[in-house]
């Protein structure tokens, strides 16, 4: 489903193998994700790395510091997993890249906007995927 919502985006999605905790990758209108991932690991990653193809394009892309970047796009995978039940190394992830919750904040309207705006798309494609059935 998640692969379906890139290709809507119109971004590409590649499949790779990745080493260490590296596990996605944003270009700018393509993404590549760890081929290693397992099915539940891979949607939290696919979500990460869109979020960055909706909140960093153009100027944002370099406007931003990586740390500013990082938080956005992890903070909104957490909302959109969350949102869906799936577990998230989210916490973990925004230690390590010592997410300040003043930069959460200072974000929220960013992250809570793409956010929504990809649960609606998944939900669309949930409820579409029950018609057909």
């Amino acid at each position: 489903m998640m692969e379906s919502i890139a290709t809507d985006l119109g971004i590409g999605l590649e499949y790779t193998s990745m080493f260490g905790s590296h596990h996605g990758t944003s270009y700018g209108g393509r993404i590549e994700v760890d081929s290693e991932l397992d099915a539940a690991d891979r949607a939290s990653v696919i979500v990460h790395e869109l979020a960055h193809e909706l909140l960093h394009k153009g100027a944002d892309r370099i406007l931003l510091g990586s740390r500013q970047r990082e938080t956005e796009a992890e903070s909104t995978a957490y909302v959109v997993c969350s949102h869906f039940g799936l577990d998230s190394a989210a916490p973990n992830y925004l230690a390590l890249w010592n997410a300040e919750p003043e930069q959460i904040v200072q974000a929220f309207q960013r992250i809570r906007d793409v956010a929504a705006s990809l649960i609606d798309m998944i939900e669309a494609k949930f409820n579409a995927e029950e018609v057909c059935a």
